[in-house]
């Protein structure tokens, strides 16, 4: 598929979405600091869609947000690394790939964080996925990561119901990855 084509998959499956309210948007409710100052970091933004620096900023602080948070930053995310990524700095698209492909012992909290997404989100995410791995810089330098990110999301779309009614926003039982040293 070509980047456009990728992109229209994108586009269809992850339309923008409000923005939560701030209660909502940390991982941990526990005053994490991690996750406090994402939070700060946020609240200058109150529309469904995100701008490239916050996309820049918030791409290896995922860990501290929760799912709600994740579903109203990934149609701007994945657009961004779509379209508009600075090639002189990788890092979102490099952070999109390391989200998908967890550590076992972090697989359980990428679940909960993602436990909000459609099975169409979690294909489009696959589609991406896919893509990334078709393209020789990121094949070349993550093609191992991008293997276990394709299988990471294969179970997860298993598991993942067809219908976005039948989801529920929560917050799950996501590791204080912020307390680990």
């Amino acid at each position: 598929m070509t980047t456009a084509e990728v992109l229209s998959v994108v586009e269809r499956a992850f339309p923008f979405v409000p923005r939560p309210a701030e209660d909502d948007l940390p991982a941990h409710t526990d005053g994490c600091p991690h996750c406090v100052m994402t939070t700060r970091y946020l609240t200058e933004y109150t529309g469904p869609n995100l701008p490239a620096e916050a996309i820049r900023w918030l791409c290896d602080e995922m860990s501290t947000i929760s799912p709600a948070a994740t579903a109203w930053v990934f149609p701007s995310y994945l657009r961004y690394v779509l379209t508009a990524e600075d090639p002189r700095d990788p890092r979102p698209t490099a952070f999109l790939i390391y989200n998908l492909a967890p550590a076992p012992e972090h697989a359980a909290d990428i679940q909960g964080r993602l436990s909000v997404l459609t099975a169409a989100q979690v294909e489009a995410l696959l589609t991406v996925v896919r893509h990334l791995a078709d393209t020789p810089y990121w094949a070349d330098h993550y093609g191992g990561e991008l293997e276990q990110a394709t299988a990471f999301l294969e179970g997860l779309s298993a598991s993942t119901p067809d219908h976005p009614e039948t989801l529920t926003i929560s917050r799950p039982n996501l590791l204080n990855e912020c307390e680990n040293p």
